[in-house]
């Protein structure tokens, strides 16, 4: 800018880049300011961001920003803009729910364990470490938040939900929610003598439990340790929670051992469960609660399995359970696509030996079953392996039965691996009846004892 002097006194104006005017008795001459592009890639990429936090967290302002931040906060700097400027220089440019800011402070935090979603129930378990180290007490008040990453939304908030001490709260009211990609986000408080403010509060914690979703829950009560081997319908390794809170990765590579002694078992998928083994153990469930897809189920050792055969899921296509198991029903009841079935223990199977699923090959069943049946004929599936029915005393197939039986499976073309027949113990003898048929299994290799 400059002083103009000489003639041209009294020019007003813009001329290409240059500016003239009067200021006061002098005219004055200076060059036209160029604004800078105001829709740049940083720019556009800032409101964007701005514009993000909101629509995501306006909902908050009232109940959380307002009383978590404004206490803290000084003439110059108000609560909400505080709440945008933190959350926006910690996400860098591009909106990320994992980078959340909840809440800013000097109270002890809130350590978020584990979080454990039911998929069939639709809750979360939320789990924090309620032990205090610094200036934490039993009784700070524990707030909750919950961010959907799959939809980039807001899913649940419940302020001062519960206390330190409580160590857990059960979030429910979910039934929206289909997706696993969640943070979810716990911070305590304090309020005020009067009770009007908050007077402390705690740096937000948040724990993200991507895509795995809790499929099983059970009691574990194993003198030492526990194997298992797990894998989802992808055939994805599944992740386990032995009781302390970590996650152990289970696959099928080979049967793994708990790293402590568990107390309770959390198992924990991308995609539900399909493979279940485990030969050491002292688990106990009833069969009702096994993920409804679930493929191959294998649970030897200490265990107490319960329940009823009809409560198997229905997409079960090998059953091998011994131990404590106290299996009950019907074998009409077993899942219709079966075509293993190894069941011992303390089982009370009771029916007819021929309502089995068509489609078994191999079955063994021993333990307390009463089964005291068998209705001829019954086609029996071709490449068979093995037969085993021993009942308990004071049941059994009679003489006949055991004749048709015998008769039945001799029509199986082919046999294969064990090719062992075995209906002996509690059993009646078996007659002339079945000699051309008995013949005829062991020209096709089969093992055949009957008394």
């Amino acid at each position: 800018m400059a002083i103009m002097k000489g003639v041209f006194t009294s020019i007003s104006g813009r001329v290409g880049n240059t500016i003239y005017c009067k200021s006061g008795p002098n005219q004055i001459i200076k060059t036209a300011f160029i604004p800078g592009n105001p829709k740049t890639k940083a720019q556009t990429t800032d409101r964007n961001l701005f514009a993000s936090l909101n629509s995501e967290f306006k909902i908050l302002n009232d109940e959380l920003v307002q009383p978590f931040w404004k206490p803290f906060m000084t003439a110059s700097h108000k609560a909400w803009s505080s709440f945008l400027s933190a959350n926006k220089n910690n996400m860098v440019n591009t909106f990320d729910l994992t980078k959340v800011i909840l809440t800013k402070g000097s109270l002890e935090t809130v350590p978020i364990d584990y979080v454990a979603f039911d998929e069939t129930a639709k809750t979360l378990d939320v789990n924090w470490n309620s032990n205090t180290l610094q200036n934490g007490s039993a009784d700070d008040d524990v707030s909750l938040v919950v961010f959907d990453h799959d939809s980039n939304i807001l899913l649940y908030y419940n302020l001062k939900c519960a206390v330190r001490s409580d160590s857990h709260f059960l979030i429910t009211l979910l039934d929206s929610f289909t997706g696993y990609n969640l943070s979810v986000y716990a911070f305590s408080s304090i309020d005020s003598a009067s009770g009007l403010t908050i007077s402390q509060v705690s740096n937000s914690t948040s724990f993200d439990i991507g895509d795995y979703g809790l499929v099983m829950s059970f009691v574990d009560n194993a003198a030492d340790t526990s194997t298992i081997q797990l894998k989802d319908l992808d055939d994805n390794a599944c992740k386990v929670d032995w009781g302390d809170g970590n996650l152990q990765v289970i696959s099928t590579s080979a049967e793994t051992e708990s790293l402590i002694t568990p107390t309770f078992v959390k198992i924990y998928s991308r995609n539900s469960l399909s493979y279940f083994k485990t030969t050491n153990n002292n688990f106990c469930f009833n069969v009702s609660i096994l993920p409804c897809f679930l493929i191959y189920l294998e649970v030897y050792g200490s265990n107490t399995i319960f329940g009823y055969l009809t409560s198997l899921p229905s997409s079960l296509l090998t059953l091998r359970l011994s131990g404590g198991t106290v299996i009950t029903g019907d074998v009409s009841g077993f899942p219709s696509y079966l075509s293993s079935i190894v069941l011992f223990s303390n089982n009370t199977c009771f029916g007819d030996f021929s309502d089995l699923p068509s489609f078994i090959t191999k079955v063994l069943i021993g333990g307390q079953n009463k089964i005291n049946d068998y209705s001829s004929p019954r086609v029996w599936s071709n490449n068979m392996d093995y037969v085993q029915l021993l009942p308990i005393a004071g049941f059994g197939l009679d003489s006949t039965e055991i004749d048709n039986l015998l008769i039945d499976l001799s029509g199986v073309t082919t046999w294969s691996c064990s090719k062992i027949i075995d209906i002996s113990g509690n059993n009646a003898a078996r007659t002339a009846a079945s000699d051309a048929a008995v013949a005829t299994l062991q020209g096709k290799g089969v093992t055949v004892t009957t008394n």
